[in-house]
């Protein structure tokens, strides 16, 4: 069980064993916070997410380094307005995010991450670490789960069977992007799926199988169903424990028909308070998390996965706290165990018991003894889960005031416009214009969509996610032919990531969220109009350029273009502050960099020379230019 204070769990995905350097990182979620993704690639460059001491430059530099070999694909429309103002780094961020519609009637709900590792030495084979969650990537505090395995990709010319599923749904991703996905994500999942089946996974004492379960691709793949489908509970099961947010009446009882003995539930209370009292009658326990540990008491809170019309098992707009794990642990017979974990939650969609089936999930599982997997009582007993649940409480839930049911109708059909703007053709447009610098920003929207909400609507915001919301622009009114302006903006403010605020009438309630639009007119190289924005002076021109040369702690091979230790501090202060020590330094550093990891200062070179030009010789130390064009020498002269 994830800790709702836990931050590491992601992070520590990315740490490469020794002789092991990081390559490529793909991941799924239903929602995100492009606040949280930013941590991704900063781990990789500084070994640890972002902290209150990390600098924008430092944010800046990993997130460039990086973003081109990240790939997250995320649900349509379920992309998070940022809490956070860290601005024009948001921009970096659209390079790692997919957004894909669910199939039709369900969600894409699947959370994973694929991490692929390289060997120093130069051999082909490939390291792997998956991590099947429970958990979104957003800044939610919810008690959660992770399932993690590491292994070597192996030979053989056939993928194991149980993992047939995997590389199904990784391979089928671009195809079921809204647009076009870029050929690096395309790239990605096609080496991924072709690796991922064939990797031997080091499973932990005890557990003799694993096996991987995923619906709802029927629609995006050539034989129109995977290997091994959707989970079911296994048909010898003698007892079974259900962990889930969110339930549905048929999907308990169907639950509830498998075992020999009364199974165990754990859930919300607010999720109980909605089922039948003869589905619950079904079980021989039912708990909640311990109210103290439940309370909406943190900050930063996930909304609920709103569920389709069909399967209205899920709450509108009421905050998520408490428990978010999903788990089935069947014992078999005596000494047998099965455990499954994934995103699927024990609902009509998300175990797959609807015709068309609903929604997209996975779900792993592992078979073996119940000494490794796991016994029931032990795990509810107070070596286990204990001392966090209690028995639930019908008598005691809240019933929801008329006020709370009108604002969770109203965010349903707020829900419900998101929803067709997400399947509308949305696009944005950039021009540049007569003011030095500036860019305008225009978004095309079907006329069709603004008449279909002139009902309920009484405005739609939209502005760039790397502006604050004091630059929207309400798009209701001011029509000329479907095409809206958003106002003009420099070259480091320009996004196709586009935040949208739905604002019905007679309500003070809300719906904002964020789309990755069609974009058109973005001029080149926006990350060094960013960089420009950012470098203001000679300081952080210094800072920006250690971290240039600084050693990548996720590829060890590069360590010997690295600098010294006893000076960083000192050097890292600035140019100006510390003379001819630094001088001598920065110069040995990029000597080092040059001779020994000439890849990596031909990068540098790149950049200096996009921060050479007239509007910014103003921020360079005095006699830099001099001092850079030993280097810029010799680089031409190399690639000559």
């Amino acid at each position: 069980m994830l800790n709702p204070g836990d931050r590491t769990t992601i992070t520590s995905l990315f740490e490469a064993r020794k002789g092991q350097s990081f390559t490529d990182a793909l991941a799924t979620t239903y929602s995100l916070d492009p606040y949280f993704l930013l941590h991704v690639p900063v781990s990789l460059a500084t070994g640890g997410g972002i902290t209150p001491g990390t600098n924008i430059l430092e944010v800046f530099e990993a997130t460039r380094k990086y973003s081109g070999r990240i790939s997250v694909f995320v649900q349509a429309g379920q992309i998070r307005v940022p809490a956070t103002a860290s601005g024009q780094v948001y921009a970096l961020a659209e390079k790692m995010i997919v957004s894909v519609p669910g199939p039709e009637g369900g969600i894409f709900h699947p959370k994973i991450w694929v991490v692929r590792f390289g060997a120093d030495d130069g051999s082909p084979s490939a390291f792997y670490r998956l991590a099947v969650l429970t958990k979104n990537l957003t800044m939610d505090r919810c008690w959660d789960l992770s399932l993690t395995l590491e292994g070597w990709v192996t030979k053989r010319a056939r993928q194991f069977a149980g993992q047939r599923d995997l590389a199904s749904l990784i391979g089928a991703l671009p195809g079921m992007a809204n647009l076009k996905a870029n050929d690096h994500h395309r790239a990605r999942a096609e080496t991924i799926a072709g690796e991922i089946g064939r990797v031997d996974w080091e499973l932990p004492d005890g557990v003799d199988d694993f096996k991987v379960f995923v619906h709802g691709l029927r629609k995006w793949l050539p034989t129109g169903r995977t290997a091994n489908g959707r989970w079911k509970l296994p048909e010898n099961a003698s007892k079974l424990l259900v962990m889930s947010p969110f339930c549905s009446d048929d999907a308990l009882e169907r639950l509830a028909d498998g075992p020999k003995e009364k199974p165990i539930l754990i859930s919300r209370p607010e999720t109980l308070a909605d089922l039948n009292g003869g589905t619950l009658a079904r079980f021989e326990s039912i708990m909640t998390l311990d109210g103290r540990l439940a309370e909406d008491v943190f900050e930063e809170e996930d909304p609920p996965e709103p569920s389709p019309d069909t399967d209205p098992t899920e709450s509108f707009g009421a905050p998520v706290s408490g428990l978010h794990a999903k788990l089935y642990l069947a014992e078999i017979q005596r000494r047998g165990a099965v455990l499954a974990v994934g995103s699927a939650n024990a609902t009509n969609h998300g175990l797959g018991l609807v015709r068309d089936g609903g929604n997209v999930e996975i779900v792993a599982q592992l078979t073996g003894k119940k000494s490794a997997l796991g016994d029931i009582g032990e795990i509810l007993g107070k070596k286990g889960l204990g001392d966090w649940l209690e028995a639930y409480a019908p008598e005691a839930a809240i019933e929801p005031t008329a006020e709370e049911e009108a604002a969770k109708e109203t965010l349903k059909r707020l829900d419900g416009f998101k929803r067709l703007m997400t399947e509308a053709n949305v696009s944005i447009a950039c021009e540049r214009t007569a003011s030095q610098g500036l860019f305008s920003l225009s978004l095309k929207f079907p006329p069709s969509l603004i008449e279909s909400m002139e009902g309920d609507i009484a405005g739609l915001r939209v502005w760039p996610i790397t502006v604050p919301e004091e630059n929207a622009v309400d798009i209701l009114g001011g029509e000329n032919e479907g095409v809206f302006g958003m106002g003009d903006f420099t070259a480091f403010a320009l996004t196709n990531l586009v935040a949208f605020r739905l604002i019905p009438k007679e309500t003070e309630l809300s719906l904002s969220f964020v789309l990755g639009l069609q974009a058109k007119g973005f001029p080149k190289k926006r990350e060094h109009e960013i960089l420009k924005y950012l470098i203001k002076d000679e300081n952080s021109f210094h800072e920006y350029l250690f971290l240039l040369l600084k050693p990548d702690p996720m590829n060890l091979v590069e360590d010997l273009g690295g600098f010294g230790s006893e000076t960083d501090d000192d050097v890292s202060r600035g140019w100006s502050k510390a003379s001819g020590l630094v001088k001598t330094h920065l110069l040995e550093n990029l000597t080092k960099t040059y001779c020994r990891n000439p890849l990596k200062f031909a990068e540098v070179s790149d950049i200096m020379y996009y921060l050479f030009d007239k509007e910014n010789m103003g921020i360079l130390p005095e006699g830099f230019g001099d001092f850079w064009k030993v280097f810029e020498t010799a680089v031409r002269d190399r690639r000559d």
